[in-house]
């Protein structure tokens, strides 16, 4: 296997960016003293793909290809460089935040960045992701740990270059991406390297830098300050030589951290824990199809200090010696849950945990009809196929959680306090083992009305009701499809679960997110410049939050769940068009998971074509392959449109005319598209009835 087939590369005498055009008739005069030279030639230097080790006092920390296992310092942290000091307010501090890390290790998500000596030619770098994955590839991202199930599998990529030196990189920086929800392995050795094949602006291969060539040589260097790289590279040029490849110019080696750990060993914690005991339940309403009951149960919080986790100090989940999280307090949570009236089946009735989205509480799912559309579901010859409860909390910082005041928005997706906004999703996960835990031991029998109710006084006898500890199911919508992730991929007892308005891909949200509020232009005034996904700092706060993204759990939902935890049945639904969590976002969360797309096809998802997973009609059971059997899961996207609202072009909307109606906000499209409903209630209900879901027609 070749990476490029091309001219040998020989180092140029300086590293320095220019490209000198010498002519011969001046070097004639200077030498011979003759005037009359009538032709005139020029020399073309190649462009150097920088790789400066760190020196003291340096000013770039993009000569060096970053990430780089050469910027993890002796003790642990991670060397920014220039970046690492300086920078105004909290800038300064986020990046103090990637400089601890606390991955202990690089980001799963986030890019690599090189610089040249000049510009490039853009023509030369890979055409399409599919392209990167090609033997010849001028640029490709690989897997070198041989210990890994994926040791030599590429990853495709896509790229951006920058010829302009920006406030935070040099001139001519080429930055490079994974394709969204390919995420990278935990604790793994990657190396995203440029061959020869890449080439100057001049179409002249780019060459190596002084201090990255003896890096390919067995031989030890004779320059001690690359002792430490030679090291470092060992595994790339084992590679080199196992395939023979030539023409490697320059590489960035790194091995990734581990963001998904803190919520598993919070599992482990909340287990040896005194099971929960339910306080104060009540009959609180009676509905045509069930009753609404309340109580409370204590549960514990990681997160140290006094929320709303307003100061730095506070928010953060600290670990033993151990590295298990600290309880940091215990809090009383309040619950409601829906109960199906008649006969509970002698198992007990499913039931399903569902965690609201921002500004919720805990009885959005009786306001969003959740509950009314799960307590009996019936098949299209109107046979009820199941009954079954749903239960909901408040999420963290919502209701009692936090002081009377706190602006519930800002104070969760905390931008003061990016340890607390990154904690406050994990909590979120963490809650629902000690939810789920209170749910299994709850035996109703007899429970008293509410005071204030017109049954005051009395009972609803519910006959010893209580709930199948084999049928338990989650449903996240918006927030709590973002804290959900966490603890599904860590929850044995969880057997399928719905995701509504749900996304992966922390540095897409910033970028795309336009409702409540859009935070691009937030950014672009605290970084004075414009940015993308490609930006360098943007791929920093990546590495920041990637504890909380939920790209990190997605591939552990089936496709490699963890020792304990059998495969999990997922719907994933994407309302088009979701400005509250953007349609990249969903779509990286449904490649990162793995789960192709079903149902009418709106919106086609490159990253699933680049998985090789076909788009299938419904109704679909069963469709996704796992270790010992299948599961059933999805990407359902919907065309959120008006029924009230025609159209003929795009202005006569406040959005966009489709198929002659306008098309509205997607983000709740579970709760009012009827197909949905139905469709989402099909897949639960026949998850309780079987065993096994099925997604409807």
């Amino acid at each position: 296997m070749y990476a490029h087939q091309g001219r040998s590369a020989s180092r140029p005498p300086t590293p320095t960016s220019r490209v000198r055009r010498v002519t011969l008739g001046i070097l004639l005069v200077a030498l011979l003293g003759v005037l009359n030279v009538g032709c005139e030639d020029e020399i073309v230097e190649p462009s150097i793909a920088l790789f400066t080790m760190p020196v003291s006092g340096e000013t770039d920390l993009y000569a060096l290809p970053y990430p780089n296992d050469l910027r993890v310092t002796p003790e642990g942290k991670i060397d920014l460089a220039q970046l690492g000091a300086g920078q105004p307010g909290l800038i300064q501090h986020y990046l103090d935040v990637v400089a601890r890390n606390g991955l202990a290790g690089f980001s799963t998500n986030a890019g690599a960045f090189f610089r040249f000596s000049g510009p490039l030619s853009v023509a030369s770098l890979p055409a399409t992701p599919q392209a990167s994955l090609e033997p010849g590839a001028s640029v490709f991202w690989i897997n070198l740990d041989k210990s890994s199930p994926e040791y030599g599998q590429r990853v495709p990529l896509t790229f951006k270059f920058t010829a302009a030196a920006g406030h935070y990189a040099g001139e001519n920086l080429l930055a490079v991406l994974p394709v969204h929800g390919f995420v990278l392995l935990p604790k793994t050795r990657y190396a995203v390297v440029v061959t020869e094949g890449v080439l100057n602006e001049d179409d002249v291969s780019v060459q190596a830098d002084a201090d990255f060539a003896p890096l390919l040589k067995a031989d030890k260097p004779r320059d001690a300050r690359l002792d430490k790289a030679h090291e470092v590279y060992a595994p790339l040029r084992s590679y080199i030589a196992e395939h023979n490849l030539t023409g490697v110019v320059c590489a960035a080696v790194f091995t990734t951290g581990e963001p998904t750990g803190v919520v598993e060993k919070a599992r482990e914690v909340v287990q040896r824990l005194a099971p929960p005991t339910v306080a104060d339940l009540v009959v609180a309403n009676d509905y045509d199809t069930f009753y609404e009951l309340r109580g409370s149960y204590e549960a514990p919080n990681f997160q140290q200090g006094d929320a709303p986790y307003s100061t730095l100090a506070e928010g953060r989940i600290e670990r033993n010696v151990a590295g298990e999280p600290i309880v940091a307090h215990t809090e009383t949570m309040r619950f409601a849950i829906s109960v199906p009236k008649g006969q509970a089946p002698a198992s007990g009735w499913p039931v399903v945990l569902y965690a609201h989205g921002t500004g919720g509480d805990y009885r959005t799912f009786l306001r969003n009809k959740v509950a009314k559309t799960l307590t009996e579901v019936k098949d299209a010859a109107g046979t009820v196929v199941s009954k079954m409860a749903v239960v909901g909390i408040d999420q963290v910082l919502h209701g009692p959680r936090a002081p009377a005041g706190t602006s519930v928005e800002l104070a969760f997706f905390n931008f003061n306090n990016p340890d607390a906004a990154v904690a406050n999703v994990l909590q979120g996960g963490i809650d629902n083992f000690q939810l789920l835990r209170m749910v299994k031991g709850l035996v109703l029998g007899s429970v008293p009305w509410m005071k204030g109710k017109a049954g005051e006084g009395t009972s609803v006898d519910f006959g010893q009701a209580k709930i199948d500890p084999q049928r338990i199911y989650f449903f996240g919508h918006s927030q709590g499809g973002l804290t959900g992730p966490s603890f599904l991929a860590a929850e044995p007892e969880i057997k399928g679960a719905v995701l509504s308005g749900a996304g992966g891909g922390a540095m897409l949200s910033l970028l795309y997110k336009s409702a409540p509020n859009k935070l691009r232009p937030l950014l672009e005034v605290a970084l004075k410049e414009p940015v993308d996904e490609y930006h360098p700092v943007l791929n920093l706060f990546q590495q920041m939050l990637e504890p909380a993204d939920p790209n990190n759990y997605a591939p552990q939902f089936f496709y490699a769940p963890r020792p304990g935890v059998a495969p999990k049945h997922i719907f994933l639904s994407e309302g088009l068009i979701d400005r509250y969590t953007p349609t990249q976002t969903t779509e990286a969360l449904a490649v990162a998971m793995r789960a192709p797309a079903v149902g009418p096809v709106f919106a086609k998802v490159l990253g699933l074509e680049l998985r090789g997973l076909k788009a299938s009609s419904l109704p679909t059971s069963g469709n996704v392959n796992v270790e010992n059997g299948t599961v059933t899961a999805g990407l359902i996207q919907y065309e959120a449109l008006s029924q009230n609202k025609s159209c003929t072009k795009d202005r006569e909307c406040s959005g966009s005319c489709v198929s002659g109606r306008c098309r509205r906000e997607g983000h709740f499209v579970m709760f009012n598209n009827a197909e949905a409903k139905r469709q989402y209630a099909s897949f639960l209900a026949t998850l309780a009835r079987d065993g096994a879901p099925t997604i409807s027609k």
